[in-house]
């Protein structure tokens, strides 16, 4: 690890951590929190400081928390930057706002999940958890034809809402990661999340 990126908690047990974040409260209170569980976590203050930590130890980084709304370079230009160095990349948005077709966007492209702002100590670490345990979203064009079978099949092009893979969504139960939708399925997953 390059010593000009302090890590706090280095000696952690669990993954390691970016938070992106210009709210110093917030950074600190998300970093507090994490560290306290065993993971080791990184500071970035904006997007340009995110992308210079990634592109040196992205291997590393188990899960990126990103803010939507940073100083000259937003979110979702983040996120494409990151996906450009690391097509897999897990990344979990964090804002008090943001526009639905942006996330939706971000969403067709691999993101994670999505954690309202402000959030609780409870919130942070489940979303942290169930995004890290998460299997892989498979291709966002694709879903499975059933629970019982990983066949993939395309999406019909019909607008119809997009399948699951069988269970009940419950927003506030957890992350996306259990849907793969097409770019109208995401709009109707973002439409009934936020």
């Amino acid at each position: 690890m390059p010593p000009e990126i302090p890590i706090l908690n280095p000696e952690g047990a669990r993954e390691l951590v970016l938070i992106v974040d210009d709210e110093p409260e917030i950074a600190e209170f998300a970093s507090t929190i994490l560290a306290e569980e065993g993971y080791k976590v990184i500071i970035a203050r904006d997007g340009f400081e995110a992308l210079k930590i990634f592109q040196q130890i992205h291997r590393e980084i188990g899960l990126i928390i990103l803010d939507f709304f940073l100083p000259v370079m937003d979110g979702d230009a983040v996120f494409e930057e990151l996906k450009a160095i690391n097509p897999g990349v897990d990344v979990v948005l964090s804002s008090g706002f943001a526009e639905q077709n942006k996330i939706g966007a971000m969403l067709a492209q691999g993101l994670r999940g999505f954690i309202p702002k402000p959030y609780t100590r409870e919130k942070l670490l489940e979303q942290v958890r169930s995004t890290l345990d998460a299997p892989r979203r498979p291709d966002p064009l694709m879903l499975p034809i059933d629970v019982g079978n990983s066949e993939p099949r395309a999406l019909s092009d019909g607008g119809e809402r997009p399948q699951t893979d069988g269970a009940a969504h419950d927003a506030s139960a957890g992350p996306w990661h259990q849907f793969s939708c097409s770019s109208r399925g995401t709009a109707w997953l973002a439409s009934t999340l936020f």
